[in-house]
Order: C-alpha cells, then structure tokens, then sequence
C-alpha cells in the first residue's frame, strides 16, 4: 500500500494506530471534561462558552498533534519515530492512550456494586405517545427535527439496592 512518496508498512501502519488511539483518547477526555462542567449549575452564557472552549479544544488539539507530531517535527506518519516527540506531546500522548484503554476496559468489564440487586432499564419515546414533538417554536425546534435526534427518548431505569443497616423506615422507598 502507498501513502504518498513512501510505502506503508509495519511501523508506518503502527505510528498510524497509535495516533489515532492518541486522538480517540483526546476526545474521551474532553467528553469527560465536558460531562463534569456541565454537572455545575451555569448560567446558560458562561455554560454556552465553556461548550465553545471545549469543543474547540477537542478539534485543535488533534489538528496541532497531526501537524507538529504527525506530518513535521518527529514525523510520526511518515515512519518517524514517537521517542522524537516533544516529552509534553509524549507525556500527553500517554494520558490519552491510558484514558482510551481505561474507558474500553470499563465499558467491556463493567463494575457491578455488590449492593445492586436487580436493575431493569426501559426507553420510551415521548414524542411517538403523545402523537407530536414537544418542541417550541424556534432554533430548537429545528434541532429536534433533526434526523436521528433522540431527544424525546427518555430512558426509565429501576434500580434495586440492598443496603444492610439501612434505618427500618427507609427499606421500602
């Protein structure tokens, strides 16, 4: 196979793997970012410009490691080697590799707490009940029109804990 002037091989296909785990990592730390922020109550401007900030970091980020990693300085892609990166490129590079396979590993071995009995989830799509999308007029109506949104999806979920020593007048909430 060719990529560009050079034929791709082990190590060209490796460097490729790596940056694109590097890249995928990146982006699982900003979701992360993302979701804790979005835990604080805002308001909605500072909220909208923390939103901008972020987003804008999951896209540059990967562009200027692409760039200055991949393309020129240790020339990753085109069969250089990582140990020529910059250490803060390499130190990064290794957050986002560790938080890529911890998230994978997560996802596949889930932890189930001992005090979880039983636990049943059910979606419901409140716009196909209610015969119409609850949406007001305006720009977010357009984005509830949108193909493949699943707003109106809600997911029901019931949840069964034992907890021993619980006080007897909390057992049956």
């Amino acid at each position: 196979m060719r990529v560009g002037h050079a034929a791709m091989d082990g190590r060209h296909l490796l460097n490729l793997l790596v940056l694109l785990v590097v890249i995928v990592g990146h982006l699982l730390l900003v979701r992360g970012v993302i979701a804790r922020l979005y835990r604080y109550a805002m308001p909605w401007s500072l909220w909208l410009a923390v939103w901008f900030v972020m987003l804008t970091v999951g896209v540059v980020v990967p562009w200027v490691l692409v760039q200055r990693v991949g393309l020129h300085g240790p020339r990753v892609l085109r069969g250089g080697s990582w140990m020529r990166a910059p250490v803060g490129w390499q130190v990064y590079a290794g957050a986002c590799a560790v938080a890529f396979v911890v998230t994978n590993l997560r996802r596949y071995f889930p932890h189930r707490p001992r005090a979880l009995v039983s636990s049943r989830g059910e979606t419901v799509d409140v716009a196909g009940r209610i015969g119409a999308r609850p949406a007001a007029a305006g720009p977010r109506r357009m984005l509830a029109r949108l193909p493949g949104n699943e707003l109106f999806h809600i997911e029901i979920a019931e949840r069964e804990l034992a907890l021993p020593g619980l006080p007897a007048g909390f057992v049956c909430l």
